[in-house]
């Protein structure tokens, strides 16, 4: 990756030695010393905050003038002398009167991976945390909905209320319990049904009968299915 970014960081210290070397030379052509650059060390330290790729700055004449920055050991710094990188000469009257010194922390892409590395161990423990929530969410789910549709239907049935059933596969012991509570409403329903049109055929007592249909939830439909409140569907396994 070092190897694959490195023409960029080139790029960039060619930029900054060509804008340092410039500033410089004008300075020498107004007939301002090399020596009495006055503000010449915060204005290196301005851009190196600017550039927070670049550690360090410095104008030299084979000893230091002027530096900005933290230099880098010459052992990890990047080469400065090779094929392809311009050198960042500072000329005057014709003649090369200093030259730019630029090293690049050789840490600067180590720390922006590091942050994207934090950045998505965050997001993947946030991504963890919630997943773990939802599948405790639907394990409790699909263990207690079984029992809270049968303690519901139960619940009515008790009180003499038939007018409700659930739609179920039998394919457990709470599903087998809700399915013979549904049988018995619409076995109720069923009889309700043929005892009104006995009545209504003969005369007889329908209006008892339809009193204790509404006491007891029975009608001649049979049976509604119940809606489950969470999700508003059939309640159907």
């Amino acid at each position: 990756m070092n190897h694959s970014i490195e023409p960029e960081l080139a790029a960039r210290t060619n930029l900054v030695g060509t804008v340092v070397s410039e500033n410089v030379q004008r300075a020498l052509a107004a007939g301002v010393p090399l020596a009495n650059l006055v503000g010449a060390e915060r204005f290196f330290g301005n851009m190196l905050q600017q550039l927070p790729g670049v550690a360090y700055i410095a104008v030299a004449t084979g000893r230091i003038v002027l530096e900005a920055g933290d230099r880098i050991d010459p052992y990890l710094a990047p080469p400065r002398e090779r094929k392809g990188v311009r050198s960042h000469p500072i000329m005057h009257g014709g003649k090369q009167v200093a030259y730019v010194v630029i090293d690049i922390d050789p840490a600067f892409i180590s720390k922006k991976f590091l942050d994207v590395f934090l950045d998505m161990g965050v997001v993947i423990l946030v991504t963890i945390l919630v997943a773990f929530e939802i599948m405790v969410l639907m394990i409790s789910r699909s263990l207690t909905a079984g029992i809270d549709r049968l303690h519901r239907l139960a619940a009515m049935q008790a009180v003499g209320d038939f007018s409700k059933r659930i739609v179920t596969s039998a394919r457990s012991s709470i599903e087998r319990s809700i399915g013979l509570l549904a049988k018995r409403a619409d076995t109720l329903n069923t009889q309700f049904k043929t005892l009104i049109r006995e009545s209504k055929q003969s005369g007889g007592r329908s209006r008892e009968l339809e009193q204790l249909g509404a006491r007891y939830g029975l009608s001649e439909s049979g049976p509604q299915v119940s809606i489950e409140p969470a999700t508003g569907r059939a309640a159907v396994v």
